[in-house]
């Protein structure tokens, strides 16, 4: 999940390309956020730009 984060730039795309419904995803995402102690996509996204 966290590397369709870097390719598609929305949960629409994201479940598209999963074949999920977006509540999945921004269900995933969540579980995500929490777990890497952030609040939102951009927060993750530079965290995780950070650790490259």
């Amino acid at each position: 999940m966290a590397n369709m984060l870097l390719v598609c730039s929305t949960n629409a795309e994201i479940a598209s390309r999963l074949r999920i419904t977006e509540i999945t995803v921004k269900k995933h995402l969540s579980r995500v956020y929490e777990k890497a102690h952030v609040k939102n996509r951009a927060e993750f996204l530079r965290k995780l730009m950070r650790k490259e």
